[in-house]
């Protein structure tokens, strides 16, 4: 046997057995040769393809594309890929790649181009589910992140999802009343806005009023209607201008028991699908979770406004009432004539205006879990100085407050401590003299607060003794150092003459309990 007779036995023998589609071509594309898998794929006879080309076995865009492709390599004289379609015998289309090349004659003259198709379309069709998926996962996301718009753009941005993953030009939202028996529109797709012609579209539908499109109500659950133009007695028409319909699918979105809305698309150029159903339930699914969370969350926005309204309410008329309790004992005062009893009724009012001042702040603070502690100590200093030193005076005030926020708790105690101390340097260390100094500081240190009130005045006596002092106001300092579990010391200061007050207390431990212990004074 001739050589070469043997090798195209051989060749034909393997083309044969191939999977692929082979095929070979003349320069006018008509076939020359296709092998057993290609007569099977589109169950053609030798003589349905033989002298046709592309064009005529797969009429329209698909042969075109490979006629367009059979005259690139001609020109090119080189091999080429390509992806390409084809309809099979089933009516569907499949998905190929192509391997195309230009065919010699014996004088190495082009004579027609060969091929080599391989079905890639589950590969396809999977990358298709992947990209729908993520596509999918994207619309979903997108739709969580919108619990404080409104429900009109709540509803548009779903209905805009669905049209897209189920590659539907026309889309509408409903909401059913609680009854289940009206349903009213509440968003339509922009193509089918732009399509309709009816003049003045209505808006509310009894439920049994409605045709086909209610059957998802009715019957509770997702309809699917893939030849909407088939004779069925569920169908009640379109309104004049009604787009016209080729398939249209509907679900119904339930919340317990209850029908809560309706979400439809139409007109998919191929029949809807399970996969069509899915989508539209976790789109609703997401809406309604969406949706009960903005509800959920503007129920609090309310309660909390409530609540704080009621606790503006409630500083204001304690302010009120400790500043009746000021005045009280301002007025009693202006009537006792003992300059021993007078101080002690101006003591008392003193330590009442330092807890109305810290009513009145958190009265007009925007927020109410903290105070702000510098503003607080600057308008209890100037209180403090405009009660004790009348017109002219050489005293200075230094305070170095760090920007630090306090709870109510912890700024009552810090304020009368600090109305006692300074209150004690004002009437006593610097009494008589025509200048001085009183330094406030409080800072941070680590998980501790720091407080010192230091002057310049007369300092202590050499007997003097935190722990057995009898003063009543030495007595607060130490009831009140409890309550924030600090500790206390008077001491002198390193500057010079005077005394320095200093008290620290470990703010996250009073954070974490309520429990007190005996202060700590030391000398």
């Amino acid at each position: 046997m001739d050589e070469g007779v043997k090798r195209f036995a051989i060749s034909r023998t393997v083309l044969e057995k191939l999977s692929a589609l082979v095929y070979l071509k003349d320069r006018e594309g008509r076939y020359l040769y296709v092998n057993p898998a290609f007569e099977k794929t589109f169950q053609l006879t030798s003589a349905q393809w033989k002298k046709r080309t592309a064009l005529d076995l797969f009429p329209g865009p698909f042969g075109e594309a490979h006629q367009k492709n059979d005259l690139e390599i001609l020109q090119s004289v080189r091999s080429a890929e390509f992806q390409e379609q084809a309809v099979d015998s089933q009516g569907e289309a499949r998905n190929y790649h192509s391997v195309k090349f230009p065919l010699f004659g014996r004088k190495r003259e082009l004579v027609g181009v060969g091929g080599i198709s391989y079905d890639i379309s589950e590969q396809k069709r999977t990358e298709e589910e992947l990209r729908m998926r993520e596509e999918r996962l994207r619309l979903l996301l997108a739709i969580r992140s919108m619990e404080e718009k409104s429900l009109k753009e709540i509803a548009d941005a779903v209905l805009e999802a669905a049209t897209r993953l189920t590659d539907s030009p026309i889309g509408y939202l409903a909401f059913l009343d609680e009854r289940e028996k009206v349903l009213t529109m509440h968003a339509w797709s922009s193509q089918a806005m732009a399509d309709c012609a009816v003049p003045e579209p209505t808006k509310v539908f009894p439920l049994e009023s409605t045709g086909l499109w209610g059957e998802a109500v009715r019957q509770r659950k997702p309809i699917i209607t893939n030849d909407y133009g088939a004779t069925n007695p569920l169908k009640r028409g379109l309104p004049e201008g009604h787009i016209p319909l080729t398939r249209h699918m509907n679900v119904p979105l339930f919340d317990g028991e209850r029908i809560v809305a309706l979400l439809g698309v139409g007109n998919k150029r191929r029949d809807y699908l399970g996969i069509d159903i899915i989508h539209l339930e976790l789109l609703l699914g997401e809406m309604m979770v969406v949706i009960r969370s903005a509800k959920g969350k503007e129920n609090l926005r309310l309660a909390l406004r409530e609540k704080e309204l009621l606790l503006r309410e409630l500083h204001h008329r304690v302010k009120n009432n400790l500043q009746v309790v000021s005045s009280l004992l301002n007025l009693q005062a202006s009537r006792i004539e003992s300059k021993e009893v007078k101080s002690l009724f101006n003591t008392a009012r003193n330590r009442i205006t330092a807890m109305s001042l810290l009513q009145e702040q958190l009265y007009r603070s925007e927020d109410f879990s903290g105070v702000k502690l510098k503003e607080y100590v600057q308008t209890l200093m100037s209180f403090l100085f405009r009660s004790y030193l009348k017109g002219e005076h050489g005293v200075i005030l230094q305070v170095d407050v760090s920007e630090t926020t306090v709870t109510l708790e912890e700024a009552m105690p810090l304020g009368l401590i600090l109305n006692e101390v300074v209150s004690n340097s004002l009437v006593h260390a610097l009494k008589g003299r025509p200048e001085g100094r009183i330094a406030v500081r409080i800072e941070e240190c680590g998980e501790e607060l720091r407080l010192e009130v230091e002057d310049d005045g007369v300092g202590m006596g050499p007997s003097f003794d935190s722990e057995i002092s009898e003063g009543l106001g030495l007595q607060l300092v130490s009831s009140l150092a409890g309550q924030l579990l600090g500790s206390f010391e008077f001491q002198k200061p390193d500057s010079g003459p005077g005394t320095l007050f200093s008290l620290n207390y470990p703010r996250p431990m009073f954070l974490k309990t309520k429990v007190t212990k005996e202060p700590q004074g030391v000398t």
